[in-house]
C-alpha cells in the first residue's frame, strides 16, 4: 500500500506507520479513541499522510 492522506486513516484500532510534515516516519501507531489522539502523540503532531502497517513475510521454509 502507498501513503494515504490523513483524511482516510483508518480511527479503528488498525495499526499504521505515519508521515510528519517534518519528514520523519512513526511507526507501529494506531488511533485511541478514548483520547482522540494517536498512539504516539507528540507535542507536535502534525502527520500529513499514512500507511498501512506490512505483515513481515515468511520466506519459504521459514514456519510462524
Amino acid at each position: 500500500m502507498n501513503w494515504q492522506p490523513m483524511a482516510s486513516a483508518p480511527h479503528d484500532g488498525t495499526p499504521v506507520d505515519l508521515w510528519h510534515k517534518l519528514g520523519f516516519r512513526e511507526i507501529d501507531t494506531w488511533w485511541v479513541a478514548e483520547y482522540k489522539c494517536w498512539s504516539c502523540v507528540r507535542e507536535d503532531s502534525e502527520f500529513t499522510h499514512w500507511m498501512l502497517v506490512e505483515p513481515p513475510s515468511v520466506e519459504d521454509g521459514e514456519r510462524e
